[in-house]
């Protein structure tokens, strides 16, 4: 389970594209096709972009020590050899609190789990 940034740090997207990159082992990447929904405006409770950008707290740096400190491999996957990217999507409130966590892509339940463990483990996201 890893994770990266792929560009915008905002979105996990590379710009414009709506695809992201999968690391595989060896550094190996495969496109990973996006599928946005997009609701009537009447509808959407949030904003997909804003003017200034939540950031996590100490950037990007901080993220990837945080994430290496908090992750823990699952045993069974371990031992399975199963390994990859999980892709989370979370929505930043108006406070910088995390909610809505969803996988968008799955490689196993328990590493499924432990990336929703970590995600709601984060900080709260500075909002300026």
């Amino acid at each position: 389970m890893t994770t990266e940034n792929h560009g915008n740090p905002y979105s996990g997207l590379n710009e414009g594209t709506g695809v992201d990159k999968e690391v595989k082992p060896g550094g190996q990447q495969d496109p990973i096709e996006k599928k946005e929904v997009v609701k009537p405006a009447e509808e959407a409770n949030f904003v997909t972009w804003a003017p200034v950008m939540p950031l996590f707290p100490g950037g990007d740096d901080a993220r990837k020590k945080f994430f290496s400190k908090n992750m823990t491999y699952p045993r069974i996957p371990l031992e399975n050899g199963i390994e990859g990217t999980v892709i989370v999507n979370f929505i930043v409130g108006k406070n910088g609190e995390i909610n809505d966590i969803k996988i968008v892509k799955s490689i196993n339940k328990d590493l499924d789990k432990e990336a929703i463990r970590v995600i709601s483990l984060m900080p709260n996201w500075a909002l300026e």
